[in-house]
């Protein structure tokens, strides 16, 4: 090793050498990210991210000012008659909280046994109100074939919520099998599902010094930061086995981490 050691490698070796102290902290910073990640509010409006100077956000304010957007939703049910389809209209409107409904026997609300209703909440704005008259629409009409087409209770969130559970299951199932393919032991594995793990832990926790996320943030944060993580650890991995080869395990990890830190950061930097 060369007298005159480089930043990088200055700078791993004391990680290397401090690397308990380091366990130490992450693992107290998890415990307490275990509490915080409690503590951070999702907002569900993506209009709230805007910034306040903008042509978009200026408009939507001149319009909550000036206007008052109640609630409002677009229901179909199918497979019924006309007779039915009138009765369900009264059945809708007599639901509290609906300001109106308009359904009558043209082709643009009843059309090939089915028929569409336009309700209109006394709610605006996304008003829990009009969350809970919907509720109750879709309960009282449960027997029917039915779709609603709607902002109320933003039903985006929860098509997102609902998918990327299925997303999250395949990553993982992919996380495993390149850490399979890319490993050089089976040991590997464990630990880099334990750090993984445990970042995304520490990156749930800091969110509450943000204060509030979006819900698109929230729902697909944790698998972009794995499919990012599982790219650095096999940089980190296969550098420490490429410098194993002629080192002792410490003088292999600090090399390894020295010549990884400049990828690895290249790497990250380019994402932002």
């Amino acid at each position: 090793m060369e007298n005159k050691k480089s930043l990088m490698t200055r700078v791993a070796q004391y990680i290397v050498d401090r690397r308990r102290l380091i366990l130490i902290v992450f693992i107290a910073l998890a415990l307490v990210s275990v509490y915080t990640s409690t503590l951070v509010e999702t907002n569900d409006s993506l209009e709230h991210f805007l910034p306040a100077d903008t042509e978009t956000r200026l408009g939507l304010d001149i319009m909550d000012r000036e206007f008052v957007t109640y609630d409002t939703a677009q229901i179909v049910v199918r497979n019924i008659s006309l007779e039915q389809a009138k009765a369900l209209s009264d059945e809708i409107a007599s639901v509290e909280n609906v300001k109106e409904v308009e359904f009558d026997d043209s082709a643009d609300h009843y059309k090939e046994l089915s028929a569409l209703f336009d309700v209109t909440f006394t709610g605006a704005g996304d008003d829990s109100t009009s969350k809970a008259a919907l509720d109750e629409i879709e309960a009282r009409l449960s027997a029917y074939d039915l779709y609603v087409n709607t902002k109320v209770g933003n039903p985006l969130k929860v098509i997102i919520d609902s998918e990327m559970i299925i997303v999250d299951i395949i990553a993982f199932v992919i996380i495993i099998l390149v850490l399979l393919l890319t490993s050089r032991t089976y040991g590997e594995i464990p630990v880099l599902l334990l750090t993984f793990g445990a970042a995304a832990l520490l990156n749930m926790g800091t969110n509450f010094l943000m204060g509030e996320i979006s819900f698109v943030t929230d729902s697909i944060a944790l698998v972009l930061q794995l499919a990012l993580a599982i790219d650095y650890a096999i940089i980190l991995c296969h550098r420490f086995t490429e410098e194993q080869a002629d080192k002792q395990p410490r003088e292999a990890a600090i090399a390894a981490l020295s010549k990884a830190i400049p990828e690895i950061a290249g790497s990250s930097l380019t994402t932002i």
